[in-house]
């Protein structure tokens, strides 16, 4: 959590940075001025689309990988219900979904492929 006291169930937009532990370039490279993703950064691809499955109140906008971090813009938005209800889930806890899936899956890869 970065501002104390906010409610990061707050409907809007927010820009989120992620990096790699020690900044480690584990989701590919930049080849004449092109981010090249590896099988890793894929993967991390996959899970950002996938991620409205399992949290119906987050949009997805922008997102780029770059070799040791992701750049994202989520939307945290009311559920078209009717009447539309408030998010079930703050950024928090979507964030932390998504970060502890990227690296199970990022350890099981490499355990299984190298």
């Amino acid at each position: 959590m970065r501002l104390r006291g906010f409610d990061y169930r707050t409907p809007g937009a927010y820009f989120v940075t992620i990096c790699t532990e020690h900044r480690v370039h584990l989701f590919g490279e930049i080849n004449d001025g092109r981010m090249r993703r590896n099988g890793a950064g894929d993967m991390v691809d996959a899970v950002w689309l996938s991620l409205p499955d399992k949290f119906p109140d987050a949009q997805l906008d922008a997102f780029v990988v770059m070799p040791n971090h992701i750049h994202l813009l989520i939307w945290i938005a009311w559920l078209a219900t009717s009447p539309p209800s408030p998010p079930e889930n703050s950024l928090i806890d979507i964030m932390r979904w998504f970060k502890s899936l990227t690296t199970a899956k990022y350890r099981r890869g490499v355990k299984e492929e190298g």
